[in-house]
Formats: structure tokens, C-alpha cells, sequence
């Protein structure tokens, strides 16, 4: 099944995608504390689970709004918008991989 008002949620998802990038490629000093050859050594921390559970939630609503009101997932600012949340949250991951991968 393709996704509602492709011309909106890509572009949108894309955006967001990168904006997420750099916030994760950022927020990854904090936790990176040192890599020696192919080990890296990370701090603890709860961000990686809360982007997590933002992505598992917005799933589930999304499904749940799909299968109570149709009008509501087809609209315009239902699909940017759980474009642009889950576009961020799985940016930051790609952010987060990159600094690692960098430094």
C-alpha cells in the first residue's frame, strides 16, 4: 500500500530526515567517550531509547488513525506531520552513526 499524499510526506520526511541527522551528529559528543581501532565506548543514556518509543508510538497512532478515520490519515496535515516526527527521530540515529563512524 502506498503512502497518502506522497507529494507532501517525502519531502517532508526528507527535511526532517536531515535536520534530524545533524541534531543526532551533535548530541553524539555527549555520549562518545573515546573509540580505540574498532571499539567505541559510549556513556550511558536515555535518548536512544525515547527516540525509540516517539517511533513506536507514532506507528501505532498512525495505524490506529488509519483504521478509525481514513479522512484523518489521507489528510494533508496528518501525513507531514508523522512525517516530519518520525523524518527527525530516525534522522538522529544517522546523525549519531556518523560521528561515530568519524571519529
Amino acid at each position: 500500500m502506498k503512502l497518502p499524499r506522497q507529494d507532501l510526506t517525502w519531502p517532508a520526511y526528507g527535511f526532517a530526515y536531515l535536520i534530524g541527522a545533524a541534531w543526532g551528529y551533535r548530541l553524539q559528543n555527549k555520549w562518545l567517550l573515546g573509540k580505540e581501532g574498532r571499539q567505541i565506548l559510549l556513556s550511558g543514556e536515555w535518548f536512544t531509547f525515547a527516540v525509540l518509543m516517539v517511533v513506536f508510538w507514532m506507528n501505532f497512532a498512525s495505524g490506529t488513525i488509519k483504521a478509525v478515520d481514513q479522512q484523518l490519515y489521507g489528510s494533508p496535515s496528518f501525513t507531514v506531520l508523522s512525517a516530519l516526527i518520525v523524518g527527525v527521530c530516525s534522522g538522529t540515529f544517522a546523525g549519531r552513526a556518523f560521528k561515530v563512524w568519524r571519529a
